[in-house]
């Protein structure tokens, strides 16, 4: 159970996440999209629907407040199955009303006492019972909210995305600390796999200098993935022709062929 996450918008977490969930397919695996930002983007590139409003009434929203469902209702209620071995639970705008239900009504409905932080976890355990995916690959939204803590305590591993900005490397402290937090209070498991660097021109003197300053830090160096997913228009028209028939496929993904590769032997 993979997370992508990072608090700073526009560092390439749905189309990294999107595409890893694509490209473990291809490899012959049955993967889980779990799509926890309300934007959408995610379910966008991997649902094979129209708009993302199309699962107003059935999205992650709804599965994680359905608290007495079965792993069959979760499965059959609310994951949506755009291919045999690639499954979706999607997301729309409402998700950014998460947090408010959470403090409005679900501490008040909760005999059990379940920390909310582990709503998601409580929701996919159920799932996962009843059915088996080789990985479930999970995608956040740029905040430090309920929704990536929920992320984060569902996942086994994350993966911190970093694109070449000032405002993303000044992320990346925070977000380490978040992840402890998360170990301390909710899932000890929790693994970092990496550092994933993203939309790099490598003709951009600060794309340099980013990755040096990454390079020469003590704790952040050890945990750069050895892939580096360079800027491609290619890769930014996914959205528009997606997976199948994209005659650009082969040129867009290519630094994830090589990614997944370095990913999973780091699992």
């Amino acid at each position: 159970m993979i997370v992508f996450g990072i608090q700073k918008g526009g560092s390439s977490k749905s189309t990294s996440s999107a595409i890893t969930a694509y490209m473990l397919t291809q490899q012959g695996y049955k993967v889980l999209g779990v799509d926890m930002d309300p934007q959408g983007n995610m379910t966008s590139l991997l649902a094979n629907a129209e708009s993302i409003y199309e699962f107003r009434s059935n999205s992650i929203l709804e599965a994680m407040k359905d608290t007495q469902a079965s792993g069959e209702d979760i499965y059959n209620s609310y994951v949506h199955k755009p291919a045999d071995n690639l499954h979706v639970i999607p997301a729309e705008d409402l998700l950014a009303t998460f947090p408010r239900w959470i403090y409005t009504e679900f501490i008040h409905r909760n005999p059990q006492r379940l920390n909310p932080g582990l709503i998601l976890k409580t929701m996919l355990d159920k799932l996962l019972s009843y059915y088996n995916y080789d990985f479930v690959i999970i995608d956040t939204p740029p905040a430090l909210g309920d929704q990536t803590v929920n992320a984060l305590a569902a996942g086994t591993h994350v993966i911190t995305m970093f694109e070449p900005s000032k405002f993303c490397f000044d992320a990346l402290p925070t977000f380490f600390e978040t992840i402890n937090i998360v170990k301390r209070d909710l899932n000890p498991g929790l693994v970092s796999v990496g550092i994933l660097c993203t939309i790099i021109d490598a003709r951009r003197t600060d794309s340099r200098m980013f990755m040096d300053a990454l390079k020469g830090n003590e704790f952040f160096a050890p945990l750069l993935f050895d892939t580096i997913i360079h800027r491609k228009a290619t890769t930014g028209r996914i959205s528009l022709y997606g997976f199948e028939q994209n005659a650009e496929l082969e040129n867009a993904i290519e630094d994830y062929n090589f990614f997944t590769k370095e990913l999973l032997k780091r699992l």
